[in-house]
């Protein structure tokens, strides 16, 4: 076997003198197109020559005589691991056949065509009687993952990559990276990095044809500011505007702090009247030999322009509010004025002078100009109603929810909110909706009425006919997939048609081949119009070609576990290159936790392959989160007395949670606290994805509390739980847990006897069921929608509880909004437990067998989450010797609220009402009595009223609460030795939380 001719491409038609012009006629070629046209070919030769160009003429003869003979076998030699078998198509010299110069041709060329290549050859080999031909070529690769490391901390490493510019998949070049390497500089010197010096390393993966590109930033130390010159028209000292940007010497300026102190620089002109300040960086100066740069400002400050407004009360924060286009904009020309004179009119306007006009007049002097508004405001009227006539096809229920303007109402709005503006745009609003629909011709006019200081609006709609479609076409598809698509359209024949309605179904044709690989389809509408307002509407849809999924190449795991990613990925070897299972994967990664970057691209996406190569980028989040908090308890505690006693301590809080534990999706978290009222601890471990079900995890979960009653005695809480969760739905869970723990009581300031039985050191066991169902727009500040949980369990001494017993919790709290300022909220929980079967042995003084229930397994109510008729855990039956809430085995609660919101939900005023109380049994419930007839009489319903203030802040709404009890329950005291006292709770309550009470 020997090498008996070479095919190379960018050879030249004489490089090689020797060889017969027949061949270099039939083989030779040499094309150059960009690559941005898909079929780019930068030298493409393919010339049939002797061997190295260099054998007389009897070896090209010899050369020549092989043409025709058999191939016996196709190579591919590259330094990837491309294989022949991955371009079957585009190599039509196949085995078997004859050698033919024309279909090595068109080989290369195809081959080249892929953009998998940068350089590519042909060469044949003799083997046996036919010949071997073999393609030889360097692969050209693409960008995989991008990390940058820096040697001390300048930017954020997102922000470098950014400023990289390399797209994932995209092919990769030297002139890139020189590119990519440059733009992270000037970001740096942006942020007065002048000498950075940064280093790149290409890591090429042969197998998959993708390079890893890491870059070692050294930032260099930051310039210092050495000074600010200001020039231009400035007026002002530069020191004191220097000061006023907060631009101190020795200090590292960035473009945050350079745009801050600008700004600061326009605003102290403006409040000094120069409204029509300029001020910009001119540019920064570096010097080199002291480390140091210096900054140029331009500015100038314009005369000083004094707004005056005549006819009307305003304040001059108020004139700098309404006016943005001179306080803000800093514009002073006609156009300006008057679109401020419309802006004085509209503020007027929602002030109920529905025909307030604003006229402006300016008058000039050297140095300062004056601008005086006259407002001529009109008489002050109400504006009532709006309502509709001539909607005959649409009802006004439907129409009503797209008009802005608003009637008077009381509180939020008295006046109610009009100007001519907003009724203009309403009208355009209900205009395009009417299109929407189909009436192509509707035109709507608004009729404004004034009488006795009120005024209403009428919409007056002149529908029009409707336009429908008479008939519709489709080409370029065949009946299959029309018939799938066909569904998802509204322009259908006989139904309306609008430019809109089309719109959305082109994107719909468009967004179903591209869920089945057609990533490239085109559709084109034409739309005839015919007599009595109907339409032909013709499709000519190009699907294009379709692409498949080759492979999926997983890049930038460093700790996850790829078949952990490979999990949550919908795409398959095979399957249609579709984009909804591109963004489905999508979601499920980020749903993970795990990542804080997810990017899903095809290798080389402009490429004409159609079998594609898809990457998955991922970008891992940090796996350890740590948290600590400082703050205060203050807690009103419970007890015997009816005030309790308010106590307060020092709070310190520390929380770790480490995810991707061991590769996985699995987290690991603590929680601790420390005060003088409770100090404990809480570990848990989680299993997402539990059995490889994205609908199902596991919760393992570790407590440890102890609780300070300052008064009385301290409480130990010791438990362990095994969680299982299935999510039903997006909004609807079910859980099902094995719970074990002990509570003691320890530091016992009472004497034994005076202890209750059930407040003794217990243990529980046994299994619970929650389901939850939530639709809240937000948990912590609820507007619309509902939550319901049904939570049951059962304790048994079979599994190492103290008691037998039963219990049962529902939950069910309704959220609706009524109006932008009013929301009424409502929440009913109700609870009943149980004890069966025969009494267990306890410590007690003497030995004793009891089948009470414990007293941590009570239900207790009271406080701000609870009963606000009550401070905390106060509500139910007490001890008769001591005095002390011990819970009950009934509860019902009702709370309603009306919420009202204002000042863009920043603040808000809440009124309430609690109802309900804890009782001693299901049997002693009375949902309906409200008056106590002994003060040991305690199953009775207990209401307080009351009023809460409500600031939003970034964690929730600060919350107010002051509650006063209509019937609150007295409570006696039987001591052993001594008369019986009888006590009152008090009536007044006070609360302040975080979030809404429910």
């Amino acid at each position: 076997m020997k090498v008996v001719a070479k095919m190379s491409a960018g050879v030249t038609g004489n490089a090689c003198k020797g060889a017969p012009r027949a061949i270099l006629q039939s083989a030779s070629l040499a094309l150059s197109l960009r690559r941005r046209l898909r079929f780019s070919i930068v030298a493409l030769g393919c010339v049939f020559l002797s061997v190295l160009c260099a054998a007389p003429r009897a070896g090209a003869q010899e050369a020549q005589q092989l043409w025709g003979k058999i191939v016996h076998r196709v190579e591919l030699r590259t330094d990837s691991a491309l294989r022949v078998s991955n371009f079957t198509s585009q190599i039509i010299q196949k085995t078997g056949t004859p050698l033919d110069a024309a279909q090595v041709d068109q080989s290369l060329k195809n081959l080249y065509a892929t953009g998998r290549f940068i350089t590519l050859s042909a060469g044949a080999i003799e083997d046996q009687g036919g010949m071997i031909l073999v393609f030889t070529g360097k692969a050209r690769f693409f960008v995989g993952r991008v990390s940058a490391r820096e040697t001390s901390k300048a930017l954020p490493v997102s922000a470098l990559l950014s400023s990289a510019r390399l797209a994932l998949g995209a092919p990769l070049a030297l002139p890139d990276l020189e590119t990519a390497t440059q733009n992270m500089q000037s970001l740096l010197k942006s942020s007065s990095y002048y000498q950075s010096r940064i280093r790149y390393a290409v890591a090429r993966n042969p197998s998959d044809q993708v390079a890893d590109i890491t870059f070692t930033v050294d930032p260099g130390p930051p310039a210092k500011l050495s000074a600010v010159e200001f020039s231009g028209k400035t007026n002002f000292p530069a020191a004191r505007l220097q000061s006023v940007a907060g631009w101190k010497r020795g200090t590292v300026l960035d473009p945050a702090k350079v745009q801050h102190g600008l700004y600061e620089i326009r605003r102290f002109y403006s409040k000094r009247g120069y409204l029509e300040v300029v001020a910009n960086e001119d540019r920064a100066v570096y010097d080199a030999k002291t480390g140091t740069v210096r900054l140029l400002v331009k500015i100038n400050s314009g005369p000083v322009v004094r707004v005056h407004v005549e006819g009307a009360k305003m304040s001059a924060s108020q004139i700098t509010k309404t006016l943005p286009v001179l306080f803000v904009e800093g514009l002073t020309d006609d156009l300006s004025l008057d679109a401020g004179a419309k802006d004085l009119g509209s503020y007027f306007e929602r002030k109920g002078y529905f025909s307030a006009q604003a006229k402006w007049r300016r008058i000039v002097h050297p140095g300062e100009t004056d601008i005086t508004y006259a407002v001529d405001l009109g008489k002050r009227s109400a504006f009532e109603s709006f309502d509709f006539k001539g909607n005959h096809s649409i009802s006004s229920d439907d129409l009503t929810p797209l008009v802005t303007i608003q009637t008077e109402k009381f509180l939020t709005h008295p006046h109610g909110i009009f100007n001519q503006q907003m009724l203009n745009q309403d009208v355009g609003t209900l205009t395009s909706y009417y299109h929407s629909k189909g009436f192509l011709q509707a035109h709507i006019t608004p009729h404004q009425y004034m009488a006795e200081g009120e005024m209403a609006v009428t919409f007056i709609i002149d529908e029009g006919p409707m336009t429908r479609v008479h008939e519709l076409a489709f080409q370029g598809v065949d009946a299959t997939a029309i018939q799938q698509f066909r569904p998802s359209l509204q322009a259908l024949p006989g139904r309306p048609y609008s430019p809109q309605i089309i719109n959305h179904d082109r994107d719909s044709i468009l967004t179903y081949f591209g869920d089945h690989g057609f990533n490239e389809a085109t559709v084109a509408l034409r739309v005839s119009n015919l007599a009595n307002h109907q339409v032909n509407v013709n499709y000519d849809i190009h699907p294009g070609a379709r692409q498949k999924v080759e492979r999926v190449v997983v890049l930038g795991n460093q700790h996850t576990r790829t078949g952990v990613i490979n999990r949550q990925i919908t795409l398959k070897p095979g399957d249609p290159l579709s984009q909804a299972q591109v963004y489905e994967s999508q979601r499920k990664l980020y749903d993970l936790g795990l990542f804080s970057s997810v990017q899903i691209l095809p290798l080389d996406p402009a490429g004409i392959e159609t079998d594609k190569t898809v990457l998955v980028n991922v970008q891992e989040a940090d796996r350890w989160t740590l948290g600590y908090g400082f703050g205060l308890d203050v807690q009103r505690l419970g007890g015997n007395q009816p005030a309790g006693q308010l106590s307060a301590s020092p709070r310190l809080s520390l929380s770790a949670t480490r995810i991707d534990v061991g590769g996985r999706d699995q987290t690991f978290s603590f929680r601790g606290r420390v005060s003088d009222l409770e100090t404990g601890a809480e570990t848990s471990y989680l299993f997402s994805h539990f059995l490889n079900k994205p609908s199902l995890s596991l919760h393992f979960d570790l407590l440890g509390y102890q609780t300070r009653d300052v008064l009385t005695f301290t409480s130990r809480l010791e438990q362990a739980s095994l969680t299982l969760e299935k999510q039903l739905s997006p909004s609807t869970f079910l859980l099902g847990r094995y719970n074990y723990r002990r509570v003691s009581l320890y530091d016992v300031h009472l004497a034994p006897e005076e202890v209750p039985l059930v407040s003794q050191p217990v243990q529980d066991a046994g299994f619970e069921s929650t389901w939850i169902h939530d639709t809240r727009d937000d948990p912590a500040d609820a507007t619309r929608g509902s939550y319901s949980l049904l939570d049951g369990s059962i304790s048994t001494t079979h599994l190492g509880s103290a008691s037998n017993f039963v219990r049962f919790l529902g939950q069910n709290a309704t959220y609706h909004r009524f109006s932008q300022h009013l929301i009424f909220a409502r929440n009913t929980q109700f609870g009943v437990e149980t004890s069966y079967g025969p009494g267990q042995q306890v410590s007690a003084p003497g030995t004793l067998f009891t089948n009470q229930i414990p007293l941590a397994e009570r239900f207790f109510a009271g406080g701000g989450d609870s009963l606000r008729s009550f401070s905390l855990d106060q509500a139910g039956p007490r001890d008769p010797a001591t005095g002390y809430p011990i819970g009950g085995n009934a509860l019902f609660v009702n709370s309603l609220e009306l919420r009202m919101p204002f000042h863009g939900g920043r603040y808000g005023v809440v009124v309430f009402n609690d109802a309900g109380n804890v009782y001693s049994s299901l049997s002693e419930m009375r949902l309906l009595k409200f008056v106590q007839s002994s003060p040991a009489d305690l199953n009775y319903d207990v209401d307080a009223m009351g009023i809460g203030f409500r600031y939003k802040t970034p964690i929730g709404p600060v919350r107010l609460d002051l509650s006063y009890g209509l019937n609150i329950p007295r409570y006696q005291i039987v001591p052993q030795t001594g008369p019986v006292e009888v006590l009152r709770l008090p009536a007044f309550q006070y609360f302040i939380s975080i979030g809404q009470s429910f």
